[in-house]
């Protein structure tokens, strides 16, 4: 379970950043896996509902399918190390996976455009 709670972390990340690059106010891959490092996908750990044996917060948690997961708020952020630039190279490339399954269509039409044209 941990490893498909990982992999929803870096979907969701790569979603965010192609999200930011959609829209007027584009984030660093930097700031996007900080973010998703901070608001990690865990596995619960400890049966404390607030605090994990690291001293991260738990920000919430679900049952789906049978399966308990949490989201936590990590303490630090991570190190610029060797796995930090594999998880950049995981969400670039799920990143260009989005893409291709949404044929590089990414217009989005805000609804708030309408209204304020129906005045």
């Amino acid at each position: 379970h941990h490893q498909q709670q990982e992999e929803l972390g870096i979907i969701a990340a790569a979603c965010i950043f192609l999200g930011t690059k959609s829209e007027e106010d584009p984030r660093r891959i930097r700031d996007i896996i900080n973010m998703a490092h901070v608001f990690q996908f865990a596995t619960p750990p400890t049966e404390n509902k607030n605090e994990n044996g690291d001293g991260s917060i738990v920000l919430g948690s679900s049952t789906r399918n049978g399966a308990k997961s949490r989201i936590v708020e990590a303490r630090d952020l991570p190190l610029l190390d060797e796995s930090y630039w594999a998880l950049k190279d995981q969400v670039v490339s799920v990143e260009q996976k989005i893409l291709r399954i949404l044929r590089f269509d990414v217009h989005v039409s805000h609804p708030h455009r309408v209204l304020l044209a129906i005045q």
